[in-house]
């Protein structure tokens, strides 16, 4: 999909995804506009600063929270494709101030995809895992710990799903691309263990067991079960088909179903990280990872959460 000459408008534009979003975008492709749309001013200021707006430049910056529904309809006027990544992702936020993780990241998303009307519009999303280096991430959690010399892990049967922020953003990129609509799109990504991610991070330091957070899940899920029934696997991705005539699996010929009581879990994944990888990675997002506990420069994403990110995907064609 060529994103040549479009209407792009990002929700939660001000974010790390969406800041890299824009910078991809910028980079490979010369869309007409590319609109954030966020409710912080000073973000977006800051977010200008990077990537001017102006005459000679697509990008525009628009004040507007997804809760107001006659402010998303303004914003989306003229739009063709809308990434939509306002939430609240910090799981424990989400869970002291459950009205407003309603407010937002489910009426938002309402009022979101409430515009579609009959204009042929798609709707997708994608699912994946821990975005290495984001606050509320554990890296930069065992790096600030490290300097102590002591490293908490809730249980050493922990695993997650890994990806970098520059892939979560491809991969969202290349589903606009895939998309039919009312598809849940899943990347082949590693795994590892929680401690392994501590000894690789801290080998010199203390490990102390916590015990597991309420809510905290010993290993993640992308894919469970009941998912699986109409799930479809290709090369580098699985698809989740919805549950209804005109999405089977019959939309994705080059998709292989998947056997009886398959799960995509963190623990049950066949690919892995390595400490050598891990450690590349961390490197590849300006995360210090020598051993002597100097101080770090951590690229922190404050909008992320662990265990699981998603980003819904609003086209028209």
């Amino acid at each position: 999909m060529s994103f040549d000459n479009k209407t792009i408008l990002v929700t939660g534009g001000t974010g790390s995804f969406g800041k890299k979003l824009a910078a991809i975008l910028l980079r490979e492709y010369r869309p007409k506009k590319l609109i954030v749309f966020s409710r912080d001013e000073l973000k977006q200021h800051e977010m200008r600063r990077q990537f001017p707006d102006g005459a000679d430049s697509p990008m525009r910056y628009f004040i507007g929270d997804v809760r107001d529904r006659e402010r998303l309809y303004r914003a989306f006027s003229g739009v063709q494709i809308v990434v939509h990544a306002a939430a609240l992702k910090q799981v424990p936020a989400c869970e002291y101030n459950p009205f407003e993780a309603v407010q937002t990241n489910i009426l938002g998303a309402r009022n979101v995809i409430s515009y579609s009307g009959e204009r042929g519009c798609l709707l997708s999303c994608s699912r994946y895992g821990n975005v290495v280096g984001s606050r509320g991430s554990v890296i930069p959690v065992f790096l600030e710990q490290r300097k102590n010399g002591g490293l908490t892990v809730t249980d050493p049967r922990m695993t997650r799903f890994w990806l970098t922020l520059e892939q979560g953003v491809n991969f969202v990129i290349r589903c606009m691309g895939l998309m039919r609509g009312g598809e849940i799109f899943v990347p082949k990504i590693p795994s590892m263990k929680i401690i392994d991610v501590a000894k690789t991070l801290a080998p010199e330091s203390q490990i102390n067991f916590i015990g597991i957070r309420p809510g905290e899940k010993i290993h993640e899920v992308l894919i469970s079960e009941d998912e699986a029934r109409h799930t479809v696997e290709l090369e580098r991705m699985y698809v989740i088909t919805p549950r209804h005539g005109w999405g089977n699996g019959d939309c994705w010929p080059d998709g292989q179903a998947l056997p009886d009581g398959f799960r995509y879990t963190s623990d049950t994944n066949k690919e892995w990280l390595t400490e050598e990888q891990l450690q590349k990675l961390a490197e590849e997002q300006g995360l210090d990872s020598d051993r002597e506990g100097q101080e770090q420069s951590v690229v922190a994403d404050p909008d992320r959460c662990f265990p699981q990110v998603a980003c819904g995907i609003a086209s028209t064609r």
